[in-house]
């Protein structure tokens, strides 16, 4: 009886301590996929306030695979650059363009939308 006491409070020692920790995101790559979502929105014709809340909702999706460290970076840098997003999105910049310019994105400017692999991360911190 006192080994499997022993056993069963060894395990649940070894177990406490394991902690499952979020993976890595790539502030650019986390960046492309909030603005292709925004491109979406913006299709539908959302306006700018209609905008903001929506992708206040799309951070929120990031925080089943980043955690909530990754939610709350998104969600600052889209309430704080709300305005260059809609207007860089409406004057027909592509995603990445628009990552580069919120300096989540570096690297050799893609010429059109089809250079992903120029996506480099700029940002070790903040997820973009």
């Amino acid at each position: 009886m006192k080994l499997i006491l022993l056993a069963a409070v060894s395990m649940a020692v070894v177990f406490g301590q394991m902690t499952t920790t979020a993976p890595t995101a790539d502030p650019c790559q986390m960046c492309d996929y909030i603005m292709n979502q925004a491109r979406h929105h913006l299709n539908n014709g959302y306006d700018e306030p209609t905008l903001l809340k929506e992708l206040l909702n799309d951070c929120q999706s990031l925080g089943r695979f980043y955690g909530q460290q990754a939610v709350r970076d998104c969600q600052d840098t889209c309430n704080q650059n709300i305005d260059t997003i809609y207007k860089d999105l409406k004057a027909g910049k592509d995603a990445w363009q628009v990552c580069y310019d919120l300096h989540a994105c570096f690297g050799t400017e893609p010429t059109h939308q089809s250079h992903p692999h120029t996506m480099e991360p700029k940002l070790k911190k903040k997820y973009f």
